[in-house]
Protein backbone atom coordinates (compact mmCIF):
# COMPACT_ATOMS: atom_id res chain seq x y z
CA UNK A 1 0.00 0.00 0.00
CA UNK A 2 1.25 3.88 -0.45
CA UNK A 3 -0.03 6.73 0.73
CA UNK A 4 -0.18 9.63 -1.55
CA UNK A 5 0.61 12.77 0.22
CA UNK A 6 -0.08 15.29 -2.78
CA UNK A 7 -3.37 16.02 -1.83
CA UNK A 8 -2.80 17.24 2.13
CA UNK A 9 -3.79 20.30 2.89
CA UNK A 10 -0.23 21.89 3.76
CA UNK A 11 1.37 22.73 7.11
CA UNK A 12 -0.66 25.39 9.04
CA UNK A 13 1.45 28.08 10.68
CA UNK A 14 2.19 27.59 14.49
CA UNK A 15 2.87 31.55 14.00
CA UNK A 16 0.84 33.43 16.80
CA UNK A 17 -2.05 35.76 16.00
CA UNK A 18 -0.05 39.64 16.12
CA UNK A 19 -0.56 41.69 19.34
CA UNK A 20 -3.55 43.51 19.40
CA UNK A 21 -5.95 41.65 16.51
CA UNK A 22 -9.55 42.00 16.90
CA UNK A 23 -11.32 38.72 16.18
CA UNK A 24 -14.82 37.33 16.25
CA UNK A 25 -13.46 33.97 18.50
CA UNK A 26 -15.68 30.97 19.74
CA UNK A 27 -14.78 29.65 22.92
CA UNK A 28 -14.88 25.52 22.99
CA UNK A 29 -14.33 24.14 26.66
CA UNK A 30 -12.20 21.39 26.89
CA UNK A 31 -13.57 19.50 29.63
CA UNK A 32 -11.40 18.07 32.57
CA UNK A 33 -11.68 15.73 35.25
CA UNK A 34 -12.29 17.72 38.40
CA UNK A 35 -16.40 18.56 38.81
CA UNK A 36 -17.66 22.08 38.78
CA UNK A 37 -20.25 23.88 41.38
CA UNK A 38 -23.25 22.71 39.42
CA UNK A 39 -24.83 19.83 38.26
CA UNK A 40 -24.00 20.95 34.25
CA UNK A 41 -20.37 21.29 35.19
CA UNK A 42 -19.76 17.72 36.43
CA UNK A 43 -15.94 16.46 34.79
CA UNK A 44 -15.52 20.19 33.34
CA UNK A 45 -12.62 21.52 35.08
CA UNK A 46 -9.15 20.46 35.49
CA UNK A 47 -7.41 20.51 38.55
CA UNK A 48 -3.67 22.87 38.62
CA UNK A 49 -0.67 20.17 38.24
CA UNK A 50 1.18 22.31 40.77
CA UNK A 51 1.82 20.26 43.82
CA UNK A 52 -0.31 21.65 46.77
CA UNK A 53 -2.65 23.83 44.60
CA UNK A 54 -6.33 23.76 45.25
CA UNK A 55 -6.70 25.65 42.27
CA UNK A 56 -9.55 24.51 39.47
CA UNK A 57 -9.76 26.00 36.02
CA UNK A 58 -11.70 25.63 32.75
CA UNK A 59 -9.97 25.03 30.05
CA UNK A 60 -11.14 27.12 26.99
CA UNK A 61 -9.90 26.57 23.10
CA UNK A 62 -10.82 29.66 21.01
CA UNK A 63 -11.11 29.53 17.22
CA UNK A 64 -11.44 32.53 14.97
CA UNK A 65 -14.57 32.23 12.80
CA UNK A 66 -14.02 34.78 10.29
CA UNK A 67 -11.69 37.14 8.43
CA UNK A 68 -7.89 36.41 7.46
CA UNK A 69 -7.42 34.76 10.54
CA UNK A 70 -10.04 32.41 10.24
CA UNK A 71 -9.51 29.09 12.10
CA UNK A 72 -6.85 29.99 13.84
CA UNK A 73 -6.89 28.82 17.49
CA UNK A 74 -5.41 30.01 20.55
CA UNK A 75 -5.82 27.99 24.46
CA UNK A 76 -6.60 30.27 27.89
CA UNK A 77 -7.11 28.98 30.93
CA UNK A 78 -9.24 30.41 33.37
CA UNK A 79 -9.25 29.90 37.21
CA UNK A 80 -12.68 29.30 38.48
CA UNK A 81 -11.97 28.65 42.24
CA UNK A 82 -8.66 28.40 44.40
CA UNK A 83 -5.11 30.38 44.26
CA UNK A 84 -4.79 33.40 46.16
CA UNK A 85 -7.43 35.09 48.22
CA UNK A 86 -8.59 38.99 48.14
CA UNK A 87 -9.49 40.50 51.89
CA UNK A 88 -12.72 38.85 51.76
CA UNK A 89 -11.88 35.09 50.84
CA UNK A 90 -12.89 35.44 47.10
CA UNK A 91 -9.97 33.79 44.55
CA UNK A 92 -8.44 36.56 42.88
CA UNK A 93 -8.02 34.52 39.73
CA UNK A 94 -11.80 34.08 40.03
CA UNK A 95 -12.42 37.54 39.81
CA UNK A 96 -10.58 38.17 36.68
CA UNK A 97 -12.24 35.06 35.39
CA UNK A 98 -15.84 36.63 36.22
CA UNK A 99 -14.40 39.51 34.95
CA UNK A 100 -13.80 38.06 31.47
CA UNK A 101 -16.41 35.76 31.20
CA UNK A 102 -18.99 39.00 31.99
CA UNK A 103 -17.84 41.01 28.75
CA UNK A 104 -17.80 38.22 26.71
CA UNK A 105 -21.27 37.51 27.16
CA UNK A 106 -21.66 41.48 26.66
CA UNK A 107 -19.60 41.58 23.67
CA UNK A 108 -22.05 37.97 22.24
CA UNK A 109 -25.35 39.40 23.48
CA UNK A 110 -24.83 43.02 22.16
CA UNK A 111 -25.02 44.24 25.82
CA UNK A 112 -23.80 47.30 27.64
CA UNK A 113 -21.80 46.39 30.12
CA UNK A 114 -23.78 49.59 31.97
CA UNK A 115 -26.78 48.12 31.50
CA UNK A 116 -28.04 46.84 35.09
CA UNK A 117 -31.59 46.43 33.80
CA UNK A 118 -33.44 42.87 35.52
CA UNK A 119 -33.61 42.24 31.72
CA UNK A 120 -29.97 42.57 30.66
CA UNK A 121 -28.74 41.29 34.35
CA UNK A 122 -31.03 37.74 33.49
CA UNK A 123 -29.35 37.59 30.36
CA UNK A 124 -26.11 37.15 32.58
CA UNK A 125 -26.99 34.42 34.65
CA UNK A 126 -25.63 31.20 33.69
CA UNK A 127 -26.96 27.56 34.92
CA UNK A 128 -23.47 26.77 35.34
CA UNK A 129 -20.22 27.15 33.22
CA UNK A 130 -20.82 24.47 30.49
CA UNK A 131 -23.12 27.54 28.81
CA UNK A 132 -19.81 29.49 27.85
CA UNK A 133 -19.31 26.19 25.71
CA UNK A 134 -19.60 27.85 21.85
CA UNK A 135 -19.87 30.96 23.15
CA UNK A 136 -19.20 33.49 19.92
CA UNK A 137 -17.88 37.47 20.87
CA UNK A 138 -15.42 40.11 20.06
CA UNK A 139 -12.29 40.25 21.35
CA UNK A 140 -9.06 41.76 21.11
CA UNK A 141 -6.18 39.42 21.45
CA UNK A 142 -2.49 39.87 22.90
CA UNK A 143 0.45 37.90 23.31
CA UNK A 144 1.23 37.02 26.38
CA UNK A 145 4.92 36.61 26.94
CA UNK A 146 5.86 33.30 28.70
CA UNK A 147 7.25 33.13 32.27
CA UNK A 148 9.05 29.65 32.07
CA UNK A 149 11.74 29.93 29.74
CA UNK A 150 10.42 26.06 29.25
CA UNK A 151 6.94 27.35 27.46
CA UNK A 152 6.38 29.50 24.50
CA UNK A 153 4.85 33.00 24.64
CA UNK A 154 1.02 32.64 23.70
CA UNK A 155 -2.40 34.41 22.81
CA UNK A 156 -4.66 35.35 25.15
CA UNK A 157 -7.72 37.53 25.23
CA UNK A 158 -7.05 41.08 26.23
CA UNK A 159 -10.33 42.09 26.53
CA UNK A 160 -13.94 41.22 25.14
CA UNK A 161 -15.50 44.12 23.22
CA UNK A 162 -18.65 45.28 22.16
CA UNK A 163 -20.20 43.42 18.81
CA UNK A 164 -20.44 46.38 16.62
CA UNK A 165 -16.46 46.98 16.55
CA UNK A 166 -15.28 45.81 12.93
CA UNK A 167 -13.05 43.00 12.99
CA UNK A 168 -9.41 43.04 10.82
Amino acid sequence: MTFDMNDAEPQKTSDLIPDGSFAKITMTIRPGNADGHSEIDQGLLKASNSPGSDVLMLDAEFTVVEGPLAKRKFWQMFTVSGGKLDENGVSIGWKISKSTFRAMIDSALGLSPDDMSEETKTKRVLRGLADLGGITCVAKIKIEPSSNPQYSDSNKIERSIKKDIKTK
